[in-house]
């Protein structure tokens, strides 16, 4: 592990990165994402849903906005494909990707318009873990960026 922590230090200091998101529970996660995608190697989007609250966040959402306090229906909603499918294809348009750290856990994140998303690796599966529009992209992109490791793609 002792060079591919150097490796990573390496990157996140030389593409002026925040090296506060390098930690003991975060380093292998950091040597994976450098591996899988070094300092602007560009990203070609995800594949799979991976790990996180997607699911939660969008049943909230769904149910206290769109489904006026129905969680049968936003169960519903989730089940269709069109919302995994939207993300799948808006990952491989994004721009400003970032690989950022906040000393817990390690993402890979980026925006096409006010669609954000970010993933992580599950096993060997880098998966989106949430996407969902920001009203106030930059913003969301500003808090991304203050846990930035190094850039992938602008």
């Amino acid at each position: 592990m002792g060079d591919d922590a150097l490796r990573v230090m390496k990157a996140v200091m030389q593409n002026g990165g925040n090296a506060a998101g390098i930690t003991s529970r975060t380093i292998v996660a950091l040597a994976r994402m450098l591996r899988a995608h070094p300092p602007l190697s560009g990203f070609t989007g995800y594949t799979p849903w991976g790990p996180g609250e997607h699911g939660d966040h969008l049943r909230r959402f769904l149910i206290h906005q769109a489904f006026n306090d129905e969680p049968q229906l936003a169960d519903f909603a989730l089940q269709q494909a069109p919302y995994r499918d939207v993300a799948i294809e808006t990952s491989r348009v994004l721009n400003r990707v970032i690989i950022q750290s906040n000393g817990e856990k390690v993402f890979l994140s980026g925006a096409s318009g006010n669609i954000f998303i970010i993933g992580r690796f599950e096993g060997t599966e880098l998966g989106i873990s949430s996407c969902y529009w920001a009203p106030d992209i930059e913003s969301k992109l500003r808090g991304a960026r203050s846990n930035i490791c190094w850039e992938v793609r602008r």
